[in-house]
């Protein structure tokens, strides 16, 4: 169907969200670049923006972290999938049914535990 021609890899109860990973400009070997596609290219996205939200994360969130990573983890997965971009193509494809929204995110992150969430 066409959501397995735009994204790298689909699975209703496997892949969490859909995250850019077809035709990526990306650093190869030898000093040079090119496009590829596939989940080695899509999960740069998702650890870049779990990186990005633990620098907007509210002290509540970051204090979690820092008593325990692990369960700020789940909080910073339970953000991500809370926030993503549904589509009715993502519905069937992934288990959240969106795409990655990092602005709604980071909102929703830097607002963590301050009786502020959305």
């Amino acid at each position: 169907n066409g959501a397995r021609n735009r994204i790298a890899d689909w699975g209703k109860t496997t892949i969490d969200l859909d995250a850019p990973g077809t035709n990526i400009h990306s650093t190869v070997s030898n000093n040079s670049t090119r496009n590829a596609t596939g989940t080695s290219m899509a999960t740069p996205h998702v650890a870049g923006a779990v990186a990005f939200l633990r620098s907007v994360a509210s002290k509540p969130l970051n204090d979690l972290y820092n008593e325990d990573p692990a369960a700020a983890a789940l909080e910073m997965k339970k953000i991500m999938l809370a926030t993503v971009t549904k589509t009715r193509q993502l519905e069937t494809e992934t288990v959240s049914g969106g795409i990655l929204n990092i602005n709604k995110a980071a909102e929703m992150a830097s607002k963590f535990g301050l009786g502020q969430e959305e």
